[in-house]
């Protein structure tokens, strides 16, 4: 993204991102702290572009940071720095947020351990296990938005101001859409007929037009490379605790996380 990151300030930021995505589903004290964070990330981004435009600061050309700060609009006029601080949030803060599935990958590995093997043996393929990874898991169990505009679907009225909630894994584990939905199985995906509306761990529709999150497949090629982290370099274990988690929180977490002990690198 272009953004530089002392090392002193990486507790903080991780914390700011964190609670830019879990944040928002909350209430309370929760809430709050997620608009203070927002607050806090928005003038930490701003500073940077106020450096940038004054050549204090140096980014790559082909990092966010630059070009959003030089962007102009159809006005010829450089973007607001509130609005640049936003667009390079809209970059960190998903990518933190992949972290979620980067648990739930590694956890696959731990909980499926005949599947991890198959992985090992090329019989299954990263891709393959890292959506499996994102059908049988949670992430945010539901998507919920309010009706702007009066309207009728299928039968069903939709007046405005109605609350919605999509279904996102009640959606990825349907019995009339996926054979046998609640056995982890990456097989089902070799010859996957795709389908933009029942697969929706990461929102439904196209990525142009629809609610898709635009950087589905960049989550898909980290997961794949965090599979071959935890599976060829890095040997480890999995001491017992909680890996029970809910279908309300979002995001949806192990009740312990996941804790690993005895990291160590193959030589």
């Amino acid at each position: 993204s272009g953004v530089p990151l002392a090392k002193e300030e990486v507790g903080k930021r991780t914390e700011e991102m964190r609670l830019l995505f879990e944040s928002g589903t909350s209430l309370g004290p929760t809430y709050l702290q997620g608009r203070k964070a927002r607050s806090s990330a928005e003038a930490w981004i701003r500073q940077m572009v106020k450096e940038v435009r004054s050549n204090r600061l140096l980014p790559n050309e082909h990092t966010a940071l630059y070009e959003f700060s030089w962007h102009r609009d159809e006005s010829g006029e450089l973007l607001p720095e509130d609005v640049v601080a936003v667009e390079v949030l809209n970059i960190l803060r998903p990518t933190v947020a992949i972290s979620v599935y980067v648990l739930f990958t590694v956890l696959a590995l731990h909980q499926f351990p005949d599947v991890k093997e198959q992985v090992e043996r090329g019989e299954v393929s990263k891709t393959e296990f890292v959506q499996e990874v994102r059908r049988f898991y949670p992430f945010f169990p539901v998507a919920a938005a309010r009706v702007k505009t009066d309207f009728e679907w299928d039968g069903y009225v939709f007046p405005e101001g109605t609350l919605t909630l999509l279904d996102l894994y009640g959606t990825n584990h349907d019995s009339s859409i996926w054979t046998e939905p609640d056995r982890f199985d990456p097989s089902r995906f070799k010859d996957w007929n795709e389908s933009p509306f029942n697969f929706i761990p990461q929102g439904g529709g196209d990525v142009d037009f629809g609610h898709r999150c635009a950087g589905e497949h960049v989550t898909i090629a980290i997961l794949g490379q965090v599979i071959e982290l935890f599976t060829k370099e890095y040997a480890y274990t999995v001491p017992p605790q909680d890996l029970s988690y809910s279908f309300v929180d979002m995001p949806s977490l192990p009740k312990s996380k996941l804790r690993l002990t005895h990291l160590t690198r193959n030589q």
